[in-house]
């Protein structure tokens, strides 16, 4: 049942790419354009759906469901440091292939899915993927692609995505209720997210040599790793907590989590990339590769898992 409404959200999903595409190759808009939803996103929607995600009636039993995500992410971030590590040197990855791999895309595709799947008051668990990815990115992966050690703690700080988790975090603990006209703003934006990120993905898809991105083997290679190696990898982890793990709704928990693991190869590796001179065209086409390939990687993990 699960594989199936899955399938068909992310079906779903690819339809929303396809309008961004079409957009762009009518000419009606230009591949560039793309940057302003990108803004949008990062810094009206995004925020929305972090606050909204906590705006649930308290329960220690969700606390302690948030608190536990919030350390499995962890663990699962620290093996995929060392994942990389193996993986470089038995397939001879370089830094972009590598961060390519070990990085999803879950902000742009894990809470939209969340939501159309189980509804939005599971968010709160893709937030807590999202949010310890959001360190490991910026101290790990910028470290990787600028060559240069040591934390960007501004970039951290500052981060909307951290800013807003944090914000509704507190009126989750305080258990603080926002009046009914700010939740209806919050629910109606948040309900934008699927929407707006695909067909933002879309309008940066019409611009990628796709013909040329089909004919590159490495790509294929990198893709198999983000898609299957990993993802089955962090199955069995999943599996594994599952039988350690004693709290509610706890399959539902993981599996969310695993979605967010399975997702195509981050876009956030991709603006680095660009931001540090790095093979910032070769990242966007695994990108884009990922994102074509995940319609049948996702569905068939999650079959796995289940």
């Amino acid at each position: 049942m699960l594989v199936n409404h899955l399938f068909q959200q992310i079906i779903g999903l690819f339809l929303m790419m396809g309008m961004g595409y079409l957009l762009v190759k009518l000419r009606i808009l230009q591949s560039s354009d793309s940057r302003i939803l990108s803004m949008l996103t990062i810094y009206i929607v995004f925020p929305c759906v972090n606050i909204n995600a906590f705006m649930i009636e308290y329960t220690p039993e969700i606390l302690k469901g948030f608190l536990t995500a919030v350390g499995i992410c962890i663990v699962l971030h620290i093996l995929l440091f060392f994942v990389g590590l193996i993986l470089k040197k038995g397939f001879r990855l370089t830094d972009v292939e590598r961060l390519s791999v070990i990085c999803p895309n879950a902000g742009n595709m894990v809470i939209p899915l969340v939501t159309a799947l189980f509804g939005s008051e599971w968010v709160i668990y893709a937030s807590a993927f999202v949010s310890v990815q959001l360190f490991f990115l910026w101290i790990y992966a910028r470290s990787v692609m600028s060559g240069q050690k040591g934390f960007d703690w501004k970039q951290i700080v500052t981060n909307m995505n951290l800013i807003t988790v944090t914000i509704g975090l507190i009126l989750f603990l305080l258990r603080i209720e926002l009046p009914p006209v700010a939740l209806d703003v919050l629910r109606s934006v948040s309900g934008m997210v699927g929407p707006i990120s695909m067909i933002m993905i879309g309008m940066m898809i019409a611009a990628a040599p796709v013909s040329e991105i089909v004919r590159n083997k490495r790509i294929y290679i990198v893709s198999l790793l983000r898609l299957i190696a990993v993802p089955l990898m962090g199955a069995a982890v999943l599996k594994c907590a599952g039988f350690l793990l004693d709290i509610e709704n706890e399959q539902t928990i993981l599996t969310i989590i695993l979605l967010a693991l399975i997702t195509p190869a981050s876009s956030t590796v991709t603006q680095l990339a660009q931001l540090y001179d790095n093979e910032a065209t070769y990242c966007s086409e695994i990108n884009v590769m990922t994102t074509l390939l995940c319609i049948v990687t996702m569905p068939l993990v999650i079959a796995v898992f289940q």
